[in-house]
C-alpha cells in the first residue's frame, strides 16, 4: 500500500524532494541523504535517480469505495 501526501508535488530532483535531508558524518561534514530510501545522495542536483521509490499518482476518481463503506457501517 502507497501513502498520497496531499500538496506534495512529484520533485525534479533530490533537492527539491520532501524526503531530502542532511546525515552527519561526524567529522564536521554533512552528507546529501534520502530518508525515505535511508542511502546517501550521490549527485544532489541530478534529475531523481533511477531507483526513487516515489511514483506520480495519475488522474483519477474518487479514493474511496464509498458503496463499500456505507455497506460496512449499516
Amino acid at each position: 500500500m502507497g501513502v498520497y501526501i496531499k500538496g506534495v508535488e512529484m520533485p525534479e530532483r533530490c533537492a527539491d524532494c520532501l524526503f531530502y535531508g542532511l546525515e552527519n558524518a561526524g567529522n564536521g561534514m554533512d552528507w546529501d541523504y534520502c530518508k525515505c530510501k535511508r542511502e546517501l545522495i550521490d549527485d544532489l542536483d541530478a534529475e531523481r535517480q533511477s531507483d526513487c521509490p516515489l511514483v506520480p499518482v495519475p488522474p483519477h476518481g474518487r479514493l474511496i469505495d464509498a458503496d463499500a463503506l456505507r455497506q460496512s457501517i449499516k
